[in-house]
């Protein structure tokens, strides 16, 4: 929103009108394992109720970021909450 030429106070009045809010996000970082370096990320799904309150739904480790792996994760959280 503030790429998108939003203030801070008009993006702060935006999402007090939208909870909740989920946030997609995965961090990538090098792991050293058998003398090999790889690299991995942990996937993180964040959710804010309309209390306010925060919650991690789901934190996960898997390879290079995809829209494929992205996938998968989001159908596994569905059949989770159904």
């Amino acid at each position: 929103m503030y790429a998108r030429g939003m203030t801070t106070r008009q993006i702060s009045e935006q999402i007090e009108e939208i909870y909740p809010i989920v946030y997609i996000d995965a961090v990538h970082f090098s792991v050293r394992q058998d003398s090999i370096i790889r690299k991995l990320a942990a996937y993180a799904i964040l959710g804010i109720d309309a209390n306010g309150m925060k919650d991690v739904i789901s934190l996960q480790i898997g390879e290079n970021e995809s829209s494929k792996y992205w996938l998968g994760v989001l159908n596994e959280l569905k059949k989770q909450r159904s």
